[in-house]
């Protein structure tokens, strides 16, 4: 099961954890940060569930959150892959709507393989050819080509493939 790494201001632990504790999640560890006025977060979240915790964390802390995402297979040898989001309310007009931006790095640890944006489902079509305008830190989402547009339950999920040819992401979050 994937663990979830990051880091949240002191003031948002509390609807942080009501929803931890909602929806059945265990937190490996928490630490206070009492320079930063921060804690630090690991939680263990299941596979399947893992993009609709993303998008309660991201609807419930409306800030700007970098998550590392730590998959660990355990076997003959070690291994760890590190996948990448971010939590980003996007603004449009005068609302603010929750964004996830979901990194997937496959073969290259700088550049990701997939990039998949998840916003609500209640979204209109507008706020969705908004989305695709916008640029979201390095990703412009300009070239239909490599964008799929997907319905899910709970979500609308833009997901964008990587070209052979990306250059490194500098993130700018």
């Amino acid at each position: 099961m994937p663990e979830l790494d990051f880091e949240i201001p002191v003031h948002s632990l509390n609807p942080a954890m009501n929803l931890l504790v909602e929806k059945g999640i265990f937190i490996r560890w928490l630490f206070l940060n009492e320079d930063r006025g921060t804690f630090s977060i690991r939680l263990v979240v299941p596979n399947v569930g893992m993009e609709e915790i993303l998008l309660d964390l991201a609807r419930i802390l409306n800030e700007n959150v970098e998550i590392s995402i730590v998959h660990i297979v355990y076997g003959e040898k070690h291994l760890e892959k590190i996948d990448q989001a971010f939590l980003v309310p996007l603004e449009i007009g005068d609302s603010k709507y929750p964004v996830v931006v979901f990194m997937e790095f496959d073969f290259n640890p700088r550049v990701p393989s997939k990039v998949v944006i998840i916003t609500e489902k209640e979204c209109s079509e507008d706020i969705i050819k908004a989305i695709l305008r916008s640029q979201i830190g390095p990703f412009t989402l300009e070239d239909p080509s490599n964008i799929k547009i997907v319905n899910d339950s709970n979500m609308v999920k833009i997901i964008v493939k990587s070209s052979p040819r990306a250059q490194p992401v500098q993130s700018r979050f």
